[in-house]
């Protein structure tokens, strides 16, 4: 038993205080470089987006619809990495087909010991070997009938097909997106440009109620109402303003660009799809749309996982060769060639093979209702986006009439005010009727080529303008 006033005590007593001091400047290093890392990736990310920034749009701030379309399209965070999961699939088919190849080995090793050995013979010893010897061995395997394999490999190349499918539904949903966000951010303008006509018409009526107050012609709580309005507007402008950078930020992330970055938006030019009825839409989407393809490559996939469990019931057949070259002098023969045929097959495991051909049975089942599911659900999405697209078009035909009675009443305005018949705030909000119907017919006609993109979305296609009534 040791002492406090043990040498060797003492010394373990050191030792283990300078491990743990050690431990704690390890631990406060670690601590370090983890804000240290961070901070370098902060910087070469600020440098990556940069740089990235000045190659997609090159070195041009102002931004269209159909460029931000092609950026997301190249540089969408998502959308890149599902390309690589699309690498992955197709390194694993590639994988999967090494089955069908011959397997080749080369192997060797090099022997002694400390006496040579030798084997009782009689009344002496035999030497049975060298004492040092080396071994050197080629070996060649080649599987010539493994169905399971077969299977796998076709499964595995369903499953490409499916990924590939996934990633342009996942395309067209990004160029939705941009869209979406593009159209949003110009909405948003022309609301805040309609708010500020309303805001000067209100600055004007102030104005001119406030002299009247004095005179006692208007209450001061009506002055007052007509102030808290004002500040309502400019506080709801201000909400929007924030709005539309939002949705600029939202633009940016789709793009793969930081949200922050700088830069300006071009108006795009509105032009309305038509389209054909809606039994025809219906019949083009259940063609075009990626989800329907991926749920027919499930359903076989499914067929190919029954085939599967299937032939685990079946034999399993290879050959095999063996080239070996011993330096022992005692073999008479230092070159050997060693071949065969070996095969497997399952009689009984457990009930595995029976349990894993029914639970295929089931998945197959599966797979079929869900792929009626799914068709289910784009014939529905048909029908919905073909109404919204409908109600779009009769809202924006409404903001036409209304923004046509408001242009009229504004010609009307000017004549009677050249005439000194109305005041200045009755004109002013004659003008600002009209500039906010010119707004809602602007805002109207966005929502209207939106509702279109999303039908055109839902039917399968990204086709701008007219559709082809013979596609």
């Amino acid at each position: 038993m040791f002492t406090a006033t043990n040498p060797l005590s003492i010394i373990l007593a050191r030792a283990l205080a300078c491990l743990c001091f050690i431990s704690f400047l390890c631990g406060c290093q670690t601590q370090t470089d983890s804000y240290k890392l961070r901070m370098e990736n902060v910087k070469s990310y600020r440098e990556m987006q940069t740089e990235k920034f000045k190659q997609l749009l090159n070195g041009d701030e102002n931004l269209t619809l159909s460029a931000a379309v092609e950026i997301a399209l190249q540089n969408n965070y998502q959308l890149e990495l599902n390309k690589l999961e699309l690498r992955l699939a197709k390194l694993g088919v590639d994988t999967a087909f090494g089955e069908f190849l011959p397997k080749i080995g080369l192997s060797g090793s090099q022997q002694g010991s400390d006496v040579a050995q030798g084997i009782k013979t009689g009344d002496g010893y035999r030497q049975m070997s060298d004492q040092y010897k080396s071994h050197v061995s080629l070996s060649i395997q080649q599987s010539i009938f493994n169905p399971q394999a077969w299977f796998i490999h076709q499964m595995l190349k369903t499953g490409v097909d499916i990924q590939s499918r996934l990633n342009e539904r996942l395309a067209q949903l990004i160029t939705l997106q941009v869209k979406s966000h593009y159209f949003a951010y110009f909405i948003i303008e022309e609301e805040i440009s309609a708010l500020k006509q309303k805001t000067g018409e209100l600055e004007v009526l102030i104005k001119e109620n406030s002299s009247l107050v004095h005179e006692g012609m208007v209450l001061s709580s009506d002055l007052l109402q007509l102030e808290a309005n004002l500040a309502a507007l400019e506080l709801r402008s201000a909400s929007l303003a924030g709005d539309q950078v939002y949705e600029k930020a939202q633009l940016l992330k789709v793009m793969g660009l930081s949200p922050d970055s700088k830069v300006e938006l071009e108006e795009p030019e509105l032009i309305v799809p038509e389209f054909a009825c809606l039994s025809n839409l219906t019949a083009k989407a259940l063609v075009q749309r990626k989800e329907l393809f991926s749920a027919d490559l499930q359903n076989e996939l499914g067929e190919e996982e029954l085939n599967r469990s299937i032939a685990a019931f079946l034999p399993t057949l290879g050959v095999s060769a063996n080239r070996s070259h011993s330096s022992d002098s005692y073999l008479q023969y230092a070159n050997t060639w060693n071949y065969g045929v070996a095969g497997v097959v399952s009689i009984f495991n457990g009930m595995k093979n029976m349990t894993n051909y029914k639970a295929a049975k089931v998945k197959k089942t599966g797979a079929e209702l869900k792929r009626d599911q799914q068709t289910l659900s784009v014939i529905l999405d048909v029908v919905n986006g073909y109404k919204v697209f409908q109600d779009s078009l009769g809202i924006l035909e409404l903001s036409k009439q209304n923004l046509n009675v408001t242009e009229q009443r504004l010609e009307e305005g000017k004549a009677l005010k050249r005439e000194g018949l109305i005041e200045t705030s009755v004109y002013l909000h004659l003008l600002s009727s009209r500039n906010a119907a010119k707004a809602n017919h602007t805002i109207a006609k966005y929502k209207a080529v939106l509702a279109g993109s999303a039908l055109q979305d839902v039917i399968g296609y990204q086709n701008e303008g007219k559709e082809n009534e013979n596609e």
